[in-house]
């Protein structure tokens, strides 16, 4: 294992991508079939796309180190993204 990769973000993005799939085949035809379709239904999206919030915010926040001040971290942004628009 890398120093710099955590293998349980994978195993947490694995389980949202999951939950995603679930969420737009499977428990669509069962939420108004049953009461625990429409469980699953309200616990998966009010589930996996907090998840992949924090995940994202988690990973932006570890690799912010590597810029000394603001200005020069939203200069590569702007550069990166805005230039390219």
């Amino acid at each position: 294992m890398n120093s710099k990769h955590l293998d349980w973000i994978d195993i947490a993005k694995g389980i949202g991508i999951i939950f995603v799939v679930l969420g737009h085949t499977i428990v669509p035809q069962l939420r108004n079939e049953s009461y625990i379709g429409k469980f699953l239904w309200t616990f998966i999206y009010n589930f996996h796309m907090p998840l992949f919030f924090f995940l994202s915010g988690l990973l932006f926040e570890k690799g912010l180190h590597k810029y000394n001040n603001k200005l020069n971290f939203i200069r590569k942004k702007a550069h990166y993204l805005i230039l390219p628009y």
